[in-house]
């Protein structure tokens, strides 16, 4: 009992004094609704480049399920690390492995994608046979985490030293073999990889002990009917049957690895899906997949799409298998100048067939890879939504608006000059509050650079800025920090904080004060407790209309608000002294237990407040007594007896 009192009266102050927070992922900027947003963003591209551009989009609220049914294939984290040389030499530039494949999931992220599609390279992770190397495919799957991008894994690519010793006469490209020892029970290579990589990767496994995310999806090889699939033996390429083989194996081993993971079997190009389903059905007597799979890139606008997909849900349901889910993982047009209708008719079309438990497609390709002939013009990557060099074409904003998770609302030149890129994003383009994302992309050049999240505020928020004061402080001794308030709307209040790491907690909370008219300035003084680096910002309101934090890392969302500054927030740096003494004071039995201290760990006692249901229920006085240091909001329960002795004091964080 007396453990859940106390319990009670921690929570009961920790709700009133605790600092939600949201960490922002890019850099934010903040604007009042109504004025022009004025950019100049440090970069590496040459003065006076003239291709370059901002684009601007509204943040939306979907209000369908789209971006749950809909997603971005050819997402190929994998590959923005064995092409970066490529880039690099192409564009001119030295950017990383690691800058590439932050870019790209960041620009999907932008546009509101949950879910994409990518190839896990057996080639890539277990070579030579036998030593598996992680690190390419743990920043890959770790920058989708961040990111909050669901993924399915496409794995395929015999690796070298396997399909060096195939027999038979490989037309194609090696890494499409089918593994040497596949026979009627499967592959033991094949599986072997395949359960590495689940148990690696799934929710709870050994990348992701103690997280809710993984990877549950994936894919057992890709366009098994063509030549993406040649059997090492003969040659012969679209064998089903040495596909049915590998397919019914990892199946197995991937439910004995992972219950939950679901199996989706390889993607039946459009080229007469519905009789190779039949066919493949016949190889697998026990229906060894979750989710079946079809691409579409017919020519034809999408006109004969619904009857393909019928047709094909058809075999499915004569199967008695009418539960299982038909995905589309790859649809797309190599037309420009159609891509964005393209999409609308062949998305439109897959939503009308959810009767036929069509569940999910996927458009082909997130980012161009590759170019045509060693030049800049268009070859396979015309598919993608965005160029090699991340240069958004139409269909990457007609794919945000399907979503229903952004709007373009235009594009602003810019221009080059002493290495930044400047532009003045005009008021027209933030006509509503709200949140923005803003880019800026290059024609001919490389650009890596991530997105800006931009806040427009409606005028009621307040503001505070030109907030200064030291940025070191020796610890022992003291700093003054002021800052300017202020609101078109009275009735203003403010104050300095401290916290660390974007904790909610306020390391630092001396109290708000009142501020006379629209504008005023405060001082306060700050005496740390505790070496470190600290986040000190201000934060002002009115009345209960908004509030704006100084530090983005520290807002939760409406009414709080990213404040628009200038300065608004620094970082302190609370450095040792040469010599710290440390002493502790008696107390007697009539007063409240205290530690004090030379420069360390001294108490600022804040209240002190009963307990409500010592009272309530005739128990013991408890006082509940608080303080805040340098780690956060601390608590001491100091208990009384009946004879008023203290007999007991417990600190509880």
């Amino acid at each position: 009992m007396n453990k859940i009192r106390a319990l009670f009266s921690f929570i009961l102050i920790l709700l009133l004094i605790t600092l939600p927070n949201a960490k922002a992922l890019w850099e934010q900027k903040t604007v009042y609704l109504g004025n022009d947003l004025p950019l100049s963003i440090p970069t590496d591209l040459p003065n006076g480049l003239g291709d370059t551009k901002f684009f601007v989009m509204k943040k939306t609220t979907p209000t369908t399920a789209r971006p749950e049914k809909f997603g971005l294939s050819g997402a190929h984290g994998e590959w923005d690390f064995i092409l970066a040389d490529l880039y690099n030499n192409f564009y001119g530039t030295q950017k990383t492995g690691d800058e590439y494949l932050e870019k790209h999931f960041a620009m999907l992220a932008a546009l509101g994608v949950s879910w994409i599609r990518m190839d896990v390279s057996w080639e890539r992770v277990e070579n030579p046979q036998g030593q598996f190397n992680f690190a390419t495919f743990d920043k890959v799957f770790d920058m989708a985490k961040k990111y909050n991008l669901t993924i399915l894994g496409t794995v395929m690519f015999t690796p070298s030293w396997l399909y060096s010793q195939c027999p038979g006469k490989l037309a194609g490209a090696p890494w499409y073999t089918s593994p040497r020892d596949l026979n009627a029970t499967g592959s033991a290579l094949y599986n072997n990889f395949v359960a590495e990589m689940v148990n690696r990767y799934k929710p709870g496994g050994t990348r992701y002990p103690n997280s809710d995310y993984g990877i549950s999806y994936w894919q057992i090889w890709n366009e098994e009917d063509i030549a993406f699939w040649t059997d090492c033996q003969t040659g012969e390429q679209g064998n089903l049957t040495t596909y049915a083989y590998l397919l019914k194996s990892a199946y197995q081993k991937i439910k004995s690895v992972d219950p939950n993971a679901k199996v989706v079997m390889g993607g039946l190009t459009h080229l007469d899906p519905s009789n190779k389903l039949t066919t493949l059905y016949s190889f697998l007597p026990n229906k060894d997949f979750d989710i079946l799979d079809i691409h579409y890139y017919e020519t034809d606008q999408g006109a004969a799409l619904t009857d393909k997909i019928n047709a094909f849900a058809n075999v499915r349901d004569g199967k008695g298998d009418s539960v299982k889910e038909i995905w589309v993982t790859e649809t797309s047009n190599g037309d420009v100048n159609y891509q964005s209708t393209y999409l609308q008719n062949v998305f439109n079309q897959l939503e009308a067939l959810e009767g036929r438990n069509v569940k999910k497609a996927f458009w082909w390709g997130s980012r161009g890879y590759f170019f045509d002939a060693g030049n800049p013009n268009p070859g396979e990557r015309t598919y993608a939504i965005m160029d090699t060099n991340f240069y958004p074409k139409e269909v990457y904003f007609a794919f945000g608006e399907w979503l229903g998770t952004t709007q373009k609302k235009g594009e602003v030149s810019a221009s080059v000059t002493g290495g930044t890129v400047n532009a003045i994003i005009p008021a027209n383009l933030l006509d509503e509050a709200g949140d923005y994302v803003v880019f800026y992309a290059s024609v001919s050049k490389m650009v890596t650079a991530l997105p800006l999240t931009v806040k427009v505020l409606p005028n009621t928020v307040p503001n505070c800025s030109n907030l200064s004061g030291p940025s070191q402080i020796t610890l022992g001794l003291s700093g003054t920090y002021t800052a300017t308030f202020s609101s078109s709307q009275g009735n203003l209040q403010g104050e300095i904080v401290a916290s660390q790491n974007g904790s909610s907690s306020l390391v630092w909370f001396p109290g708000s004060r009142v501020i006379s008219g629209t504008e005023g300035t405060l001082s306060y003084v700050w005496t740390p407790t505790k070496i470190g680096t600290y986040d000190l910002f201000c934060r002002a309101w009115n009345d209960a209309i908004a509030e704006c934090r100084g530090n983005p890392n520290y807002v939760d969302g409406p009414p709080r608000y990213p404040c628009i500054g200038p300065n608004s927030s620094m970082t302190v740096e609370v450095v040792p002294t040469s010599t710290t003494t440390t002493s502790t004071t008696t107390t007697s039995p009539t007063t409240v237990p205290q530690t004090t201290t030379v420069t360390d760990n001294s108490p600022r006692w804040l209240s002190v407040m009963r307990d409500p249901l010592a009272v309530i229920f005739g128990l013991p006085v408890r006082l509940v007594s608080e303080w805040v240091d340098d780690w956060g909001i601390q608590k001491v329960i100091v208990e009384e007896n009946s004879t008023g002795v203290w007999v007991n004091h417990t600190v509880y964080e």
